[in-house]
């Protein structure tokens, strides 16, 4: 049987920074916004699998609609980042997309998900943490899959992922991620 789901991996690279840096309650609404804007990629294809903190991970039936639901999403977060609460400490993602051939991840239970070992959760995290701010890493094959979007990406000196590339940082993000470099 020839099975592939996209896994996509994301976690808030300044997590630890803006709790240090907000009030706990401003915090809360940061993080409930994100997770709305996350849980809003349903309507782009992904469900998501599991949901702690400030990571995510979604599954997606095509690489396609993993890459267009992840641009669509660091628009969002854009949006997200006008917010005068983040004026001074932007909300930094980092995001990872990698294909998974072994069994639905889908078909985990919930309740089951903490514990879950699978080649392309661990690549993801791998990959995830690899990836520049506010950024989107994409494994070979996922590049491979994504023919209208492969321009937008270009690979890397050392291993066998790709980096989006063509999106601006905020003057704020800039300055922020040379802090957490």
């Amino acid at each position: 049987m020839n099975y592939t789901e996209i896994v996509v991996k994301m976690d808030v690279a300044n997590h630890s920074f803006l709790t240090k840096q907000m009030p706990p309650a401003d915090a809360a609404r940061i993080m409930l916004a994100y997770h709305s804007i996350a849980k809003g990629l349903a309507t782009r294809g992904g469900n998501i699998w599991k949901c702690k903190g400030d990571g995510i991970i979604l599954i997606f039936k095509t690489s396609e609609l993993a890459v267009t639901g992840m641009i669509h999403l660091l628009s969002e977060l854009n949006d997200l980042n006008k917010n005068p609460l983040l004026v001074n400490t932007p909300f930094l993602v980092r995001i990872a997309i990698v294909q998974n051939h072994a069994h639905s991840l889908m078909a985990v239970e919930e309740g089951m998900r903490s514990t879950e070992l699978n080649a392309s959760l661990n690549e993801a995290g791998h990959l995830e943490k690899k990836c520049p701010i506010s950024r989107i890493a994409i494994s070979e094959e996922v590049f491979k899959d994504i023919h209208s979007f492969q321009r937008l990406f270009r690979p890397t000196p050392k291993g066998n992922y790709f980096i989006l590339e063509e999106r601006r940082l905020l003057p704020q993000e800039k300055d922020l991620a040379e802090h957490l470099l």
